[in-house]
């Protein structure tokens, strides 16, 4: 995430920077009312790649420490040989990943678009 915010404040289109110096904003002012704003694509590309990543990794410590959950339901499952319930679980975990890779971010990708016109 923090490389996906830091390209975005550095690619920030320079005639929009110099536009605002033109009419007058500086300093906090120039970065949170043209900076940032400009970045928000940049942002929110981070916090869905971040979402998936720590997704991922989320699973991965159910299946190698915790004593409940989906992870754990699922190394059991494949402990006792039933495949019915590993493969419930993998889709599961993959609808849930899913579900909200594309309801919660969906909905802050259409509020930005509405809010910024980008």
């Amino acid at each position: 995430m923090v490389i996906n915010s830091a390209a975005g404040i550095k690619n920030v289109d320079p005639l929009l920077i110099k536009a605002a110096k033109t009419m007058g904003v500086k300093g906090h002012q120039l970065f949170f009312r043209v900076t940032l704003p400009a970045a928000i694509p940049h942002l929110i590309t981070g916090m869905r790649l971040s979402w998936a990543f720590s997704w991922r990794a989320l699973m991965a410590g159910e299946l190698l420490g915790s004593g409940r959950g989906l992870g754990q339901i699922l190394m059991w499952g494949r402990e006792m040989g039933n495949m019915s319930m590993v493969i419930s679980v993998m889709i599961i975990i993959a609808v849930l990943g899913t579900l909200t890779d594309n309801l919660l971010f969906k909905i802050i990708e259409n509020k930005v678009l509405e809010r910024w016109g980008l």
